[in-house]
């Protein structure tokens, strides 16, 4: 996935586990912050990354980023992981929330990356 997608991921996966809106991420692999609004009505999300001036929208398990033009697929939180496919990229990933930290494996370039929610 691309990395200035990665933050609204990790923001998604965070309202998912929490239950309640977030509104962004900090990048602590990147050293940046970046304004994902992220809204939960039920299993419906909307969101938008102020960042790449884009909005995601869907259901828990089933997203599309209009901005990379893919759908993203995630499944239901195991505890605090969540496992999803970027459809954009072609690559696999696992979130792991742990409080207001999200640790995101992106399988299409093989790293970890960090991140603080709010």
């Amino acid at each position: 996935m691309k990395a200035e997608q990665r933050a609204a991921i990790a923001t998604i996966a965070a309202s998912i586990v929490h239950g309640k809106d977030h509104s962004g991420a900090h990048d602590y692999t990147r050293g940046q912050h970046t304004a994902v609004s992220v809204r939960l009505n039920g299993s419906r999300i909307t969101a938008h990354d102020y960042g790449r001036g884009v909005a995601i929208q869907g259901t828990t398990t089933s997203l599309h980023d209009f901005g990379e033009g893919g759908a993203i697929t995630m499944r239901a939180p195991s505890g605090s992981k969540i496992t999803g496919h970027d459809f954009g990229s072609g690559s696999a990933f696992t979130a792991t929330v742990k409080g207001n930290r999200v640790t995101l494996y992106d399988y299409g370039d093989g790293q970890y990356h960090e991140f603080q929610v709010r």
